[in-house]
């Protein structure tokens, strides 16, 4: 088995596209530990994992723009990371 390193923007999106309600589930629930909405929370790991963010904002359909006051603008871009994981490695 090899083992390779790859961004965790890559590594989310991946997760999220094998099983999108275990992710989205325990995004709610890291939110609402953190007494924050789910759009709150997802806006504010789109400063550290933008291409993330807004992939699952795209997904589900939440405006981050509109997540209140931890909220950032994530790029319009599509995430093109030199660090994708390639088909066949997961």
């Amino acid at each position: 088995m090899d083992v390779c390193a790859c961004h965790p923007a890559d590594y989310l999106i991946t997760l999220y596209s094998l099983n999108a309600g275990v992710v989205v589930a325990r995004l709610e629930e890291i939110a609402r530990k953190r007494k924050r909405t789910p759009e709150e929370h997802l806006a504010f790991l789109g400063k550290s994992v933008p291409a993330f963010a807004a992939h699952l904002a795209e997904a589900v359909g939440w405006d981050l723009r509109d997540a209140g006051r931890s909220a950032v603008v994530l790029p319009s871009w599509k995430h093109n990371s030199r660090w994708s994981i390639a088909k066949g490695d997961v």
